[in-house]
């Protein structure tokens, strides 16, 4: 295993972990993170809905005036044509930004490969909560696994029937550069949870994805000050 740049009191770790094709299922899984959904699209809309109505708001404020009829309604369609235009920008800017963000997710998709993580896990530190994951997997030889998102509590990212997580034994496939894992295969027995709080900056820019390998010991880790078992504090 080869090791990365130092940051903090973790290293960022580069292994050369076996690669095979995408399959379909996985393949639509990451064209899913890597486009803009309906839920991106409907802020978008909404962006310019809200900018258009408080054009129209402002508009109508000059009733408060001796302003004739025809002058509010000057008034209120030029306020509301302007705000619209601000709130397209704004929405523009939105899909911009959402563009740059999803282009690791399309260079994996044009290369098509996901890496196959084989790894056995001897200690889990949960770190999240039941509604934002995140865990740090001791995987042995001074190495840690991070995995963190909302797609550990869908079962078919386990294919279909998660049960306890984490085990043992885990085959995490993951795209190389977004670090996006499109499945996991559980095997083993249960790894007990451990629940800890730690300081974000414990990570520094090691992990910037949702799924990292790390050089570090656990135990230096969780020596250091602020880390604490969940409910001591």
């Amino acid at each position: 295993m080869n090791g990365g740049a130092t940051s903090g009191p973790m290293r960022a770790s580069e292994v050369l972990w076996p690669r095979r094709p995408l399959t379909a299922i996985e393949r639509k899984r990451l064209a899913h993170a890597a486009h803009m959904g309906p839920m991106q699209l409907l802020w978008a809309l909404l962006t310019v809905v809200i900018a258009a109505a408080m054009g129209f708001g402002l508009g109508q404020l000059s009733r408060c005036g001796d302003g004739h009829h025809e002058d509010v309604h000057r008034a209120t369609l030029m306020a509301t044509l302007v705000f619209a235009v601000l709130g397209g920008v704004g929405a523009v800017i939105m899909s911009i930004v959402h563009r740059n963000l999803t282009v690791p997710f399309r260079v994996d998709l044009y290369f098509g490969h996901v890496e196959v993580i084989d790894v056995k896990v001897t200690r889990a530190i949960d770190l999240g909560s039941p509604f934002s994951p995140a865990w740090l997997l001791d995987i042995g030889e001074g190495h840690l696994l991070f995995l963190c998102g909302r797609w550990l509590l869908d079962p078919a990212t386990f294919g279909g029937s998660a049960g306890p997580f984490p085990r043992s034994h885990l085959i995490v496939a993951r795209a190389p550069v977004s670090g996006a894992v499109v499945g996991i295969e559980l095997r083993g027995e249960v790894v007990p949870p451990e629940h800890y709080d730690l300081p974000d900056h414990f990570f520094g820019a090691v992990v910037s994805r949702d799924s990292e390998l790390i050089e570090g010991s656990l135990e230096a880790l969780l020596s250091l000050g602020g880390a604490a078992p969940r409910g001591s504090i």
